[in-house]
């Protein structure tokens, strides 16, 4: 940390419990970053390129925390959230408990410029495996059933 180090905007989010996550956009000298702490431990900080990029990542988990009314939940997704890079993180949230259509997880692949691998079986169970850019290493898959809106998320 430096002099010029500051917190330029902070979030507060309770949950049950007394419990309670708070995220942070800071500045350090010229590094930008956004911070998730609870009142006992960081669960990590997410460095930016620059201060759009750190404040439309800051509102972006802010709009989304304040949806998540679990503490448990939303640690889960964060610790998840950052360990990747910032449009992975995006692909998380917008997929995290949710049930999605083959309709829903096409627009996904082409907004992401996913690569895919799928397979559907003999009872219509359906798996669609998701790669980030030129991964090789499958970053999660989808599964449900061919032609209906029960798509899940899981994180590999």
């Amino acid at each position: 940390m430096t002099k010029d180090f500051k917190i330029l905007n902070e979030e507060i989010f309770n949950y049950k419990r007394n419990n309670e996550l708070c995220l942070m956009l800071l500045r350090d000298g010229t590094t930008y970053s956004v911070e998730i702490v609870s009142k006992q431990v960081s669960y990590g900080r997410k460095f930016c390129t620059d201060r759009i990029q750190a404040e439309k990542v800051f509102d972006f988990l802010t709009e989304k925390l304040s949806l998540i009314n679990d503490y448990d939940t939303a640690i889960k997704l964060l610790i998840s959230c950052y360990k990747v890079s910032l449009g992975e993180m995006k692909f998380l949230f917008m997929v995290y408990e949710k049930k999605l259509s083959q309709i829903q997880i096409g627009k996904l692949i082409s907004e992401f410029k996913l690569k895919i691998r799928s397979r559907v079986k003999a009872n219509k169970e359906m798996k669609i495996r998701i790669y980030f850019g030129k991964d090789t290493k499958c970053f999660g898959y989808f599964t449900g059933t061919f032609l209906k809106k029960d798509f899940i998320f899981n994180k590999t």
